[in-house]
């Protein structure tokens, strides 16, 4: 009798499981990213491209779930999701305010890290913020580091000059005119790899805030089916990709790119 119950209790798991998992013929979910944080997503002649997208394809792949991914202008895209007009969208920072209106999963999709990169040729040790002081450093134009950073550049203590994208800042630090540049680990070593000049460059080990994780966020005014249900097969599948190493692997294939 035991023996029975337990396998009808276990048909019945199964069988609820399978609603979620299993259902390929449930409404595609409908999921926004950013036009270009590369290597993580960009769009290319109207497809959504880069590291993010690969591990929700392959996230979505394992539950059986349909999906359906789109660029646009990352105010524009919070903004549909908090309305219910998109179900979701990656990879966000969690933030109360983001809470309000979204669930995240227990696991993110990538972290992001703020590393000082410096030619191999002219490496200087870095060990605290006052190691930057009174040198040359390049920032993309409208980042902020953190909030010491930030405060020392406006009081003039680091020198910053602002590029318009990695890739020109990259170029300001090969030809001489910065002595370092700082910005997203992944980032800088994809666009290094895009210039072929990734042997020149020389990452320093101390980052400037500790990694943020960056996640996959479902609107909570969406109309999604089976919410809860569709959110724990999520959890487990992203869990099960982190602890394999796949999504390490994934992002790693982008960021080395050609």
């Amino acid at each position: 009798m035991l023996v029975r119950y337990c396998c009808i209790l276990l048909l019945l798991v199964s069988t609820a499981a399978a609603g979620v998992v299993g259902n390929a013929d449930a409404r595609p979910l409908h999921l926004l990213t950013l036009m270009d944080f590369r290597p993580f997503s960009w769009c290319e002649d109207g497809e959504v491209k880069g590291a993010d997208q690969a591990i929700i394809k392959r996230l979505f792949a394992r539950i059986g779930r349909p999906v359906t991914l789109e660029c646009l202008p990352w105010k524009r895209a919070l903004s549909m999701v908090e309305s219910g007009s998109a179900d979701g969208l990656f990879a966000g920072y969690r933030t109360p305010e983001r809470e309000r209106f979204a669930d995240f999963l227990a696991k993110p999709l990538h972290y992001s890290k703020f590393k000082v990169f410096v030619c191999k040729s002219a490496p200087f040790p870095f060990e605290q913020l006052t190691d930057l002081h009174g040198r040359r450093i390049g920032l993309q134009l409208g980042y902020s580091v953190n909030p010491q950073f930030d405060a020392a550049r406006v009081s003039g203590k680091v020198d910053v000059q602002e590029a318009s994208d990695t890739y020109s800042g990259l170029g300001m630090l090969m030809n001489g005119r910065v002595e370092a540049f700082i910005g997203g680990e992944e980032a800088i070593w994809y666009a290094a790899h895009k210039m072929r000049r990734q042997d020149e460059l020389l990452m320093l080990e101390q980052p400037l805030h500790p990694a943020r994780p960056a996640y996959l966020m479902l609107s909570k005014a969406a109309p999604i089916d089976d919410r809860e249900q569709l959110i724990d097969a999520l959890n487990q599948a992203l869990e099960q990709m982190w602890q394999s190493g796949e999504v390490e692997a994934i992002i790693d294939r982008y960021v080395a790119a050609d």
